[in-house]
This record gives structure tokens, C-alpha cells and sequence, in this order.
């Protein structure tokens, strides 16, 4: 009797168990798919809002677009849905409202200089053959339809002893704060002479802010020479102190100090701002780096198959994809390379020394570049046999020898001990958890050529990949203005 009832006790626990279990799945992998759904909606709409801002004379789309103009309308009603030649127009005919597209809605308003659009579209197929207001997804963007300055000149800022940011038209300096949300907002700088727009001093470092026109946050990352002070081999690597990175701003594109003098021994101006290129020298005052990742780039670093088969995420950072409103001929941008990815690193440490919470600076200080706790494949590695699309990655060859499958990752000494991009300067090993702060620490090799940084959180943490390499990553663009 005692033995069967525990038999059957247990077999209920049992059943119990499993039901809970079956429930805690579903419901885990109910968030799941809404949270891709979600994610997937989202960038969809942004898709289209860049698109429709560099299309909008093509479009017809004024400063207003409304289905009404009747001032009692309600919202639902003012939205137009954007057609098939709308679509087309704008170089997305996938996006066309077809059996495997949901429609997107849009409708534009003006208030001043100031433009907003409202965009919806369903996150799901229609349920019992129509949409519920649940279904919908709304974005909203605002941007400035004049921009208050520009700057072309180099100019080295003698009050703040740092070059001055350069600005084309397109871009509106801008100064940002948290809303007490955790979210970023921002405020337009009517004065580029402002004392609150940037100030790269330790005591109170705040780092130059730019918008572009579709709502694209950058920051400006001045030109200097750094010195490593110590490499702190064997030692703890989770306690380098901020003094372990030195920096000297430089005046315009030279190799000079704010008095002219040269720069001291020891340090070197950061390969970011000095390369080859096209076979000269290259000098730049500073470069705007984003200040967010652009987006997952889930399935399209090499892929040879799915929705963006074949594109790289060099591709996906080109003028054309992102700012076709930019003057060309004033303004590059590309992926970000790895020298430029150190080069943010180094002047993070060397302003507020350890970073965390995926950013370049403290949580209080919204200045900074964010998302740096996401995985972000960067231009730098090994030239490979995979073809010219996988080499339109790699951003120098002083730091490489050898040929074809011998190629390796050089030891810097025969590169004067330019340690630009941060691989050896900061790390003991070439393992996990040998980099500052316990970063990971893996250099290329011709089966993993390609670099992914950023892992953990970790301005100094980086590891190489192979071809196809571990979906989910993002990537990173920058802004390369030509004052000529």
C-alpha cells in the first residue's frame, strides 16, 4: 500500500513537473518570436524612413503628407499607405505591399524647420483576414529641415586645446542628455563656439555630438599622439589605471602640438588619423564615428543565401546606404576600421579611464559611443583568397607578411612599435581573458582572418572569425569629411 501510494504521488509530482515545464517553453519561445518580430518591424521602418528622406523629391512628399487635411481627422485617418510605385521609386520593390509584405503607412507633418513622419505597418499576418490594432508597430521620426551651421575649415580650438569638429551641410551639432529613462535625447547647438558642445579634458569631458538628417548620431573623435606607458605584463589585468594611456592633441592634420613644438619621444599619432591610401599619405584632423551600431547584421556578412544575400557589411556603410542626402564629394563613410576602433578606445580610457555598460563613457555622461557591448565586425585582418568582396575589409598591409594561406599577423616591431590597434599593447596572450579588464584577446589567423571587437562590453577586447562567422554581430560606419 505505502509503496504504491508513493508510486502514485510521484507519477503526479512528475506529471506536474512536466506540465510546468511544457508551459515556462511555450511561453519562453512565445517571447521569442514577438521579440523577432519586434526587432525584425523595426527595422523595416527604418529602412523606409532613409529611404523616403533621400527620395523625397522624387516622392512628391512636401512638407506635409496626409490622406485628409481635416483638423478633426483622427490619426488612423491621415495615413496614406505607400504604393507599389512609391516603393519603387525608392529602390525597395521588396518592401511593395504584396502577399509577403504588410502595407506601411505613413503620414508627414511640418512645424517650423521642424519634420516629423509617422510610419506603422502589422508585425503579423492578418488574423481572421484582417489586422488588429495590436498587430501594428508605429514609429515616429523627427528631424530639422535647416541646418544652422556648417564647418569646412580646420581650425585648432585654442581654448580647448583640440581640433575643431568638422560639419558639411546635413549634419546639426547637437548636445544630448539622458531623459531619466535611460534613453538619449538631444538638444541642437546654436553656437559651434559653444562652451557645452565638447570639451575633451579629463576634468570635464564631454565629446562633440553631430545628427544627420535621419535622426544618425555621430561623434567626433580629434586627432592625437599617444603613449603607452606600461604593458603591464604579468601583472593584473583588471587594474590598468587611466594613466597607462597618454594622449596629446595635435593641431589640424600635422604632427604638431597646440605650441607648435613637436610631439615628445615616445609617442606616436594614431595610425586613425595617418595611412595609406591609394598610395599617398592620408592626414585628418578627426573623424565622426556613430554612436550607435548600425543594426544586427544577422545573415549578411558573407552569406551566399537569404534576404541580403551577398551584402558585406562594408556594403551596408556607404554613403549611398546611409546618407544619400550628404554631399559626396565632401564626405566618405565607410566601416569602421580597427586602428579607428582602438583609436576611440584609447581616448575613452585615457578621459575617464575603465569603461563599462557598453559605452566609450560613464553611464552619467550621454557624450559618449554607445553599444559597445555588442558584437561589431570591424575592417582589419588578414587579406585572404576569398575574393575582392571579403578584401574590401582589410585597411593596411604593414602589419601583415607572407602570401596565400601563409600570411600573419606580424609582431609591430618592423612598424616602429605603432601599436594603433590595440592587439598587443593591451594584451599578454594570445587567448581568452588576456586583454584589459579580462578581454578576450584573438588575432587572426588564415582560418579565422576577420576581427569582431567589442565582446563583453570591453573596449579592449577582440577575436578573430572565420568566413562565416557567428550571426548577430553588428557594424559600424564612419564619417570622413574633406575640407578641400
Amino acid at each position: 500500500m505505502n509503496k504504491r501510494g508513493i508510486s502514485v504521488i510521484s507519477l503526479v509530482i512528475t506529471i506536474i513537473v512536466i506540465v510546468l515545464i511544457s508551459s515556462i517553453t511555450v511561453f519562453n519561445g512565445q517571447k521569442m518570436v514577438q521579440s523577432s518580430r519586434e526587432r525584425a518591424t523595426n527595422d523595416k521602418l527604418m529602412t523606409i524612413y532613409y529611404a523616403i528622406l533621400s527620395h523625397e523629391k522624387e516622392l512628391g512628399f512636401a512638407d506635409t503628407v496626409m490622406a485628409t487635411d481635416d483638423p478633426n481627422a483622427s490619426e488612423d485617418e491621415k495615413y496614406i499607405v505607400l504604393s507599389k510605385e512609391h516603393f519603387i521609386i525608392m529602390g525597395l520593390e521588396d518592401y511593395a505591399n504584396t502577399e509577403n509584405y504588410a502595407p506601411t503607412y505613413v503620414y508627414k507633418t511640418a512645424q517650423g524647420n521642424t519634420r516629423t513622419y509617422r510610419l506603422k505597418t502589422p508585425m503579423q499576418a492578418k488574423s481572421n483576414g484582417t489586422y488588429k490594432p495590436e498587430d501594428f508597430m508605429f514609429k515616429e521620426f523627427t528631424y530639422q529641415e535647416s541646418k544652422l551651421d556648417t564647418n569646412l575649415k580646420v581650425e585648432f580650438d585654442t581654448n580647448k586645446n583640440v581640433n575643431r569638429p568638422l560639419l558639411v551641410n546635413g549634419m546639426q551639432a547637437v548636445n544630448t542628455y539622458f531623459d531619466g529613462k535611460g534613453d538619449i535625447k538631444t538638444s541642437i547647438v546654436n553656437d559651434l563656439y559653444a562652451e557645452d558642445w565638447y570639451n575633451y579634458s579629463k576634468e570635464s569631458t564631454i565629446w562633440a555630438n553631430a545628427m544627420t538628417k535621419n535622426n544618425t548620431l555621430y561623434v567626433w573623435i580629434p586627432r592625437f599622439a599617444y603613449k603607452i606607458q606600461t604593458f603591464y605584463i604579468g601583472t593584473d589585468y583588471n587594474n590598468i589605471p587611466s594613466s597607462a594611456i597618454d594622449i596629446i592633441f595635435l593641431k589640424g592634420t600635422t604632427d604638431y602640438m597646440s605650441n607648435d613644438e613637436v610631439i615628445p619621444e615616445g609617442y606616436q599619432v594614431h595610425p586613425a588619423f595617418k595611412y595609406e591610401e591609394g598610395g599617398h599619405e592620408v592626414n585628418i584632423p578627426g573623424f565622426w564615428v556613430a554612436k550607435y551600431n548600425i543594426s544586427n547584421m544577422v545573415d549578411c556578412l558573407f552569406n551566399s543565401s537569404g534576404p541580403n544575400s551577398g551584402t558585406t557589411c562594408a556594403d551596408l556603410c556607404t554613403l549611398d546606404s546611409l546618407h544619400g542626402e550628404l554631399d559626396a564629394s565632401l564626405v566618405k563613410s565607410r566601416l569602421l576600421k580597427n586602428t579607428e576602433w582602438a583609436a576611440v578606445a584609447y581616448l575613452s580610457m585615457y578621459t575617464v579611464g575603465r569603461c563599462d555598460e557598453g559605452m566609450s563613457l560613464n553611464p552619467n555622461n550621454s557624450s559618449g559611443v554607445m553599444e559597445l557591448d555588442v558584437k561589431c565586425f570591424v575592417a582589419g585582418g588578414l587579406r585572404t583568397a576569398f575574393g575582392d568582396t571579403e578584401a574590401r575589409l582589410n585597411y593596411a598591409d604593414k602589419y601583415k607578411s607572407g602570401s596565400g594561406d601563409k600570411l600573419t599577423y606580424i609582431s609591430y616591431e618592423d612598424s616602429n612599435k605603432k601599436y594603433g590597434d590595440a592587439m598587443i599593447a593591451t594584451s599578454s596572450l594570445n587567448s581568452s581573458e588576456s586583454s584589459w579588464f579580462g578581454g578576450t584577446s584573438i588575432m587572426p589567423t588564415s582560418d579565422a582572418p576577420y576581427i569582431m571587437r567589442g565582446l563583453d562590453g570591453n573596449l579592449f577586447s577582440y577575436t578573430s572569425t572565420e568566413r562565416n562567422p557567428d550571426r548577430g554581430a553588428a557594424c559600424r560606419n564612419v564619417l570622413i569629411i574633406n575640407p578641400d
